[in-house]
This record gives C-alpha cells, structure tokens and sequence, in this order.
C-alpha cells in the first residue's frame, strides 16, 4: 500500500530515516501515528508472545473515522517479517488487502495506517481490529472486537 499522505512521526528520527532502537527493545507507544487529520491516539493493545506486536488505535472527530497502525515491537522491533493491519467499523467483515481499511507486506516497524471507511461516520460506533506479526516463523495474530465504541 502507498503511503500517500502519511509522515511517520517518530521520536529522534528526522523524515526519511528509518527509527532507531536506541536504549530498549521497542519504540515509544505510539511512536508512529498519523500527522494529519487531527488524529488522537484512544488505545494501545499489546498482543503476540512477548507482546512482539500492538494496536494503535486513533479517532479523528473531523473526518469521523479511526485509524489503526500495528506497530512491530520489543523483540520484533526493526526486525523484517509479515505485517498486517486491518480494521472495520463493528460487525462488518475485514476488508482485503489492498483496501483503505488493510495494509500488509514484509515490514520492519509498522504496517498501516489502515483507516474505516470514507462517508461512514464512527462516531458513538466501535471498530473491529485485526493484526499479525510474523517473528522467527511465529505468526502471532490478534482480533479484538468492539473497541472505541465512544
């Protein structure tokens, strides 16, 4: 997936440069997030064995969507693997990659940002997440279900 109209924002690195893991085995909680569209972050949830790979979920009460990135971390952090992030507004079915709603491949940090539909409005609605994060031939998946529900 493009990453048109998305800048990594991550602590001590300058754009363009990949961050570094500098003094621990992950990056910052939500150290990659969305730069624009006035996106907050509303939820992080660690999953996989040692918690190798997390949700990051986002809300933009301007264009009334969430937004989610799973960020690699801890022991996964810069290491390559598959990735993917995947969201939906509560009770509908994933969409497939590539879709505004899933973003996967073979990534070291982070796959997304993954965004709810365009012309939906998530207000008072929850979302549906998915994720993988492929370490040393581990898959480790995680779904939760009715989140943000705010």
């Amino acid at each position: 997936m493009s990453r048109r109209g998305w800048s990594p924002s991550v602590a001590g690195a300058r754009p363009g440069e990949a961050p570094s893991r500098a003094e621990g085995t992950h990056p910052p909680v939500t150290a990659i997030r969305p730069r624009s569209g006035g996106y907050v972050h509303v939820g992080h949830y660690p999953f996989g064995r040692g918690e190798v790979g997390a949700f990051d979920v986002y809300w933009s009460s301007t264009a009334k969507r969430n937004c989610l990135i799973v960020n690699r971390q801890n022991e996964a952090y810069g290491v390559p693997g598959d990735t993917y992030a995947r969201i939906a507004p509560g009770g509908w079915d994933f969409p497939n990659c590539p879709d505004v709603g899933c973003d996967s491949g073979y990534f070291s940090y982070y796959a997304g940002p993954a965004y709810t539909p365009a012309g939906v409005d998530m207000t008072h609605r929850c979302v549906d997440v998915s994720g993988l994060v492929e370490l040393n031939g581990q898959n480790n998946f995680r779904g939760y279900y009715g989140l943000n529900c705010g």
